[in-house]
């Protein structure tokens, strides 16, 4: 009996054949694609959340009304941004994917004017929550805002090199800043 033959040895080739196209669905901008191939890369930044996805008891200047209206707006604006990133990545379908570990929505108070009114208000710049008071301090000497946050994109059936996953990182990085305003204090880093 031949080693081809067997119904698992069919079905191993069959998969493998499956995922080289997929494989290559995704032109990396950097050349010739490079690093190791995953299916399920961690991507992790360091940011300043936009006012839709932050809340208060009393929300003000578009902020969510709610936890939970905060984090719908959080939660729609990244896997808006992760789809359309892979869409215009080159990939002929869109994978089926999951995100985990979406970061939380903040609980805030935004601040009136050029002083602080109140420690840990926050101050809004273009759109995002950037400084948190201390004090009663002139807002332009509060100290910057910077959550951690990172996002598990687990697509079975969608492995894609290291630098693939950097490009498409890239691409969910200008979108969720020019779309969502959030203010990214570094590049969006995949594990």
């Amino acid at each position: 009996s031949s080693v081809y033959s067997t119904p698992t040895t069919v079905i191993m080739q069959l998969y493998f054949l499956a995922l080289i196209p997929m494989a290559l669905a995704c032109h990396s901008t950097s050349g010739i694609p490079s690093g190791p191939l995953t299916a399920n890369p961690t991507l992790t930044f360091k940011y300043s959340p936009p006012v839709e996805w932050t809340y208060a008891d009393k929300s003000t200047g578009g902020q969510a009304g709610s936890e939970s209206e905060a984090k719908n707006h959080l939660n729609t604006d990244i896997e808006l941004a992760v789809k359309k990133a892979i869409a215009s990545s080159g990939a002929l379908v869109v994978p089926s994917y999951t995100l985990k570990s979406i970061p939380e929505p903040e609980k805030i108070i935004i601040n009136a004017g050029d002083t602080c009114t109140a420690p840990a208000n926050g101050i809004v710049e273009n759109g995002a929550v950037t400084k948190k008071c201390n004090d009663k301090e002139k807002t332009a000497d509060a100290p910057v805002l910077q959550k951690q946050g990172s996002i598990t994109v687990d697509a079975p059936l969608f492995y894609l090199y290291q630098s693939q996953w950097n490009d498409l990182a890239k691409s969910v990085q200008q979108r969720l800043t020019s779309n969502s305003e959030v203010k990214f204090h570094g590049d969006i880093e995949v594990e």
